[in-house]
C-alpha cells in the first residue's frame, strides 16, 4: 500500500488553493450540504419522538465519524512508527488520515432514502414489480433499479462533479465500502464475489467510470476481468466498523430511552466489552447518576472507547493482508468482543427491530416511496394529460427530463426521491393522492 497517495490530495475537478487542508474542505462540504441536513429528519431504526431524543441518520453519522477518526489516528501513529518516513514526506499525516476517514464516515449515509433501509427495498420492489418500464435498459441498467442501493446513490451525490460537492478521491475512495458494479462477469477467482467487500455494489452504471478512475489511482486491486470490481481502500474497513458500533451500542441507548429494554437486559454486554481492553470505569461516578439514561450513556461511551482499541489492534495485526487487498473479513469479526456485538445484534432484532412503531415504518415506506414513483413516472413517462401537467407543477424544476434516456430519466427521479426527509415524503404522498388538501386563509 502506498500511504503517500491516500494523504496526497486528488481531486476529479481542480479547485483553488485555500487555508483549509483538502479533507476538511471535503468535511466542510457534507456538513454544509442539503442532503446532509436532510438526515435529521430520516429514520435511523425508530421513528423520531417530539418530547425526547433517539437517534437520527444524522447523530447516527456524527458519532461514527468521531469514532472513525479515533481509529483511523491510532492506525496512522502506529503505521508511522514502522515507516518514519512518511512523517518526513506528510507531517500531517496522522491527522490527515484521521480526517478521511471521519469525513468518509460523516458521509457514509447521505444516499440513504427516507425510512431507513426499508426505503431501499421500497425502491427496489417498485422497479421489480413495474419490469415492464425497464425493457429498453441493459441488464446491468436494470439492476441498478431492482436492487437500489444507497450506498451507490451516495457515491452519485458525492462524486458528481456539477452539484457543488466535488469531494476529493481520497475522500470517494475510503468511502465507497462496496467498490463493484450491480452486476459483475468473471471473477477473477470464484471465491471472490464471497468477498465482504463485494456483499453489495457501490456504484451505478451512470458513476462507473467515476468508480474505476479513482480505484485505479489508489491502485486497488482488480477482482474482475471484464467488470469493474475492485479491493476496498484499506481505511473504508474503519468507516465499516464505525457505522457498526455506531448503531449496535446507540440502538441499545434508544431503546432504553423508549423502555423497549432495561438496563439490566444490555449492562452485562457493555461490561463485558468494556473489559476486553481494562477500560477503567468510576463506580462511584456510575453509581452517583440519577438516571437511567445518564447510566447507560457513560458505558455506551466506555465500551465503544474498549471496540476502538480493539478494532485498531486487529486492523494493525492483519494490516499486511488488507493493505495487498487480500482481506476478507470485516474488522468486527475479528475482534474479542465479536461473540458479545452478534449477541447484541440477536437481542436488537428479537427485541428492537421487531417493535411495532419500527414495522410501521417500514410498511409506510412501501406505500408512500411505491405510490411517490408510480405518480412521478407516470406524469413523465405517460401520454400527455391535464391531471399529470398538474403533477409536475407539484415537482422541482430540476425533474426536467425531457432531453435524458430513459435509465437517465429513472436515475433523476430516484436522486429526487432518495433525497427527501421522512415527513416531506408522507407530505408530497398525501397531496398527489389528494389524501390532504392545503389550507386556505
Amino acid at each position: 500500500m502506498d500511504w503517500t497517495k491516500t494523504v496526497t490530495p486528488f481531486r476529479l475537478k481542480s479547485a483553488e488553493s485555500q487555508t483549509r487542508s483538502e479533507f476538511e474542505r471535503d468535511q466542510d462540504r457534507i456538513i454544509f450540504s442539503n442532503a446532509f441536513k436532510k438526515l435529521n429528519d430520516k429514520t435511523q431504526v425508530f421513528p423520531i419522538p417530539k418530547n425526547y431524543f433517539v437517534h437520527s441518520r444524522m447523530t447516527h453519522s456524527m458519532e461514527a465519524s468521531s469514532v472513525g477518526r479515533s481509529m483511523g489516528q491510532l492506525a496512522a501513529a502506529t503505521i508511522t512508527n514502522l515507516q518514519p518516513n512518511l512523517l518526513l514526506q506528510h507531517p500531517n499525516f496522522i491527522k490527515d488520515i484521521g480526517e478521511i476517514v471521519k469525513t468518509a464516515a460523516l458521509a457514509h449515509d447521505i444516499g440513504n432514502p427516507p425510512f431507513g433501509h426499508s426505503g431501499e427495498d421500497a425502491i427496489s420492489h417498485f422497479y421489480r414489480e413495474n419490469s415492464n418500464l425497464l425493457s429498453e435498459l441493459s441488464e446491468k441498467e436494470k439492476a441498478d433499479l431492482t436492487n437500489y442501493e444507497g450506498n451507490a446513490q451516495g457515491f452519485r451525490l458525492l462524486s458528481n462533479l456539477d452539484n457543488g460537492l466535488q469531494l476529493s478521491a481520497n475522500t470517494l475512495a475510503v468511502y465507497t465500502k462496496y467498490p463493484r458494479e450491480s452486476i459483475v462477469n468473471n471473477y477473477k477467482k470464484s471465491d471472490y464475489q464471497y468477498r465482504v467487500d463485494q456483499k453489495k455494489y457501490g456504484a451505478f452504471q451512470s458513476e462507473i467510470k467515476i468508480l474505476d478512475r479513482i480505484m485505479n489511482h489508489f491502485q486497488l486491486s482488480k477482482l474482475s476481468i471484464e467488470s469493474s470490481a475492485y479491493s476496498r481502500h484499506p481505511l473504508s474497513y474503519f468507516v465499516e466498523a464505525a457505522d457498526d458500533f455506531c448503531y449496535l451500542i446507540p440502538d441499545l441507548e434508544d431503546s432504553i430511552r423508549l423502555k423497549i429494554l432495561d438496563l439490566k437486559d444490555i449492562e452485562d454486554y457493555l461490561f463485558n466489552i468494556i473489559n476486553h481492553e481494562n477500560i477503567n470505569i468510576d463506580n462511584c461516578y456510575l453509581n452517583k447518576l440519577a438516571n437511567t439514561g445518564e447510566k447507560v450513556g457513560y458505558l455506551r461511551a466506555k465500551a465503544i472507547q474498549s471496540l476502538i482499541i480493539q478494532t485498531t489492534k486487529y486492523f494493525l495485526t492483519n494490516i499486511s493482508d488488507i493493505t495487498s487487498g487480500n482481506f476478507n473479513n470485516s474488522l468486527t469479526t475479528g475482534i474479542p468482543s465479536a461473540k458479545i456485538l452478534n449477541e447484541i445484534r440477536e437481542l436488537s432484532i428479537n427485541r428492537i427491530y421487531n417493535y411495532k412503531p419500527v414495522l410501521e415504518i417500514e410498511a409506510a415506506g412501501f406505500e408512500v416511496l411505491g405510490g411517490l414513483l408510480e405518480t412521478i413516472i407516470d406524469s413523465y413517462l405517460e401520454k400527455h394529460n391535464l391531471k399529470r401537467q398538474k403533477i409536475q407543477e407539484l415537482l422541482p424544476p430540476k425533474l426536467i427530463l425531457k432531453e435524458d434516456s430513459l435509465y437517465m430519466k429513472l436515475m433523476k427521479i430516484n436522486d429526487f426521491i432518495s433525497g427527501m426527509t421522512d415527513n416531506y415524503a408522507i407530505s408530497l404522498y398525501r397531496k398527489v393522492k389528494g389524501i390532504s388538501l392545503p389550507e386556505i386563509y
